[in-house]
């Protein structure tokens, strides 16, 4: 350690942590709940999953598949979509509450500008403002 400088503590760092008004503290409990709800989901789709493969007529059920028989082919597509949906929102909301705890909750990732409160509280995870949402979906859609 060179003068001059002190080694922080954990207790220390932590009282760095980004301090949440009471909007911040409304939607991070929101994000919150969102989150538990979503792991939820994504261990019964596991448990699901596991429950298929453990199942003795989950070989047949995969022959039907392979046979073409379009409506267990659409379902089991259904489900991974759901899965993949699942996932995906729950990553989303993750990275919010990441962004409350930094302090950066209503910065748009694209342009860094201000994300109106309005947009948040019916996006609680939105990252992006209306102006770049619009742009990404335009170039991407």
């Amino acid at each position: 350690m060179t003068k001059g400088t002190t080694a922080k503590s954990p207790a220390r760092a932590r009282a760095h942590k980004h301090k949440m008004s009471a909007w911040e503290s409304k939607l991070h409990k929101r994000l919150t709940s969102e989150r538990e709800s979503l792991r939820s989901q994504m261990a019964e789709y596991e448990a699901q999953r596991q429950a298929l493969v453990e199942d003795p007529d989950a070989a047949e059920m995969l022959t039907d598949l392979e046979s073409g028989d379009i409506g267990a082919s659409v379902e089991r597509e259904m489900d991974l979509q759901k899965f993949a949906n699942v996932a995906n929102l729950l990553e989303k909301v993750e990275q919010a509450i990441g962004r409350l705890e930094q302090g950066a909750y209503t910065v748009c990732a694209s342009c860094s500008r201000q994300i109106p409160k309005a947009r948040m509280e019916a996006l609680p995870y939105a990252d992006l403002c209306v102006t770049c949402q619009e742009r990404f979906e335009r170039r991407y859609a």
